[in-house]
């Protein structure tokens, strides 16, 4: 059954979105990027109000822009935050990081993770102009990494959604890929009202959104009038995705 991930740059907006149902609320400074990082004291809040009623994720940034600051928090994430992802983009066979191999010091940085989080392979839907690995190298060291989840997203936000980057055939090739493997699905990428019936046709574990359900932009506050839309709609989809299994 696919489920609706939210993110979310503060305890408030957590408050809202568990509120609102959502089956898993992902922490992300979205000024800060595609995988913004919040602030520690914004996962720790977030971690001590929310731990244990809903699960919780959290982005990480770009590995390409990680200081002494990133590592060190990639070791010490709150209990609670059960999923962490790390952006890839800058990061390609071509130019890899400080000259060490991307899927090295990718791997590096997982074993960092403590033992409540287990990290989740970023693919970027845009790779080519993000200057990341190609879809089938990430899911190759997600599944050498021992990933426990796979997302598919965009690092460009103004250049087109999900669906501009890959075709339904290769986001389903890729995800069933993964799922063989034994990893959850995700998929993100400036996706739309427009775009569930597309998505749920793919059947990923989560469909992965922010500026849809925000006032303005994904920069913006997260509104509820369109968070409790959301909800509606993705509910009436997966009434009726129960049904179609049900007659089968």
């Amino acid at each position: 059954m696919t489920r609706l991930l939210v993110s979310v740059r503060s305890l408030d907006e957590a408050r809202l979105a568990l509120a609102a149902g959502v089956d898993l609320i992902d922490l992300k400074e979205p000024a800060r990027g595609s995988l913004g990082i919040v602030g520690v004291a914004t996962a720790r809040q977030v971690a001590d109000a929310l731990a244990g009623k809903v699960p919780l994720s959290m982005a990480l940034g770009e590995l390409a822009e990680w200081m002494d600051a990133e590592w060190e928090l990639a070791g010490s994430l709150p209990p609670g935050i059960a999923y962490a992802k790390i952006g890839l983009s800058r990061s390609s066979k071509a130019r890899s990081v400080d000259g060490i191999p991307w899927q090295d010091e990718w791997g590096r940085a997982i074993r960092l993770l403590p033992q409540h989080c287990s990290a989740v392979g970023v693919v970027y839907a845009d790779w080519q102009p993000a200057d990341a690995p190609r879809p089938a190298a990430v899911l190759d060291a997600a599944i050498a990494n021992g990933c426990r989840a796979l997302l598919v997203d965009t690092f460009h936000k103004h250049a087109g959604n999900v669906f501009r980057h890959c075709s339904t055939g290769e986001l389903a090739d890729l995800f069933a890929r993964a799922k063989s493997s034994g990893m959850l699905s995700v998929l993100a990428g400036s996706l739309s009202l427009d775009d569930v019936t597309a998505a749920f046709a793919i059947g990923p574990d989560y469909l992965a959104v922010r500026g849809a359900v925000c006032r303005r932009s994904r920069d913006g506050d997260l509104c509820p009038i369109r968070l409790a839309e959301w909800m509606r709609t993705f509910n009436m989809h997966q009434m009726a995705a129960s049904e179609s299994r049900r007659s089968r």
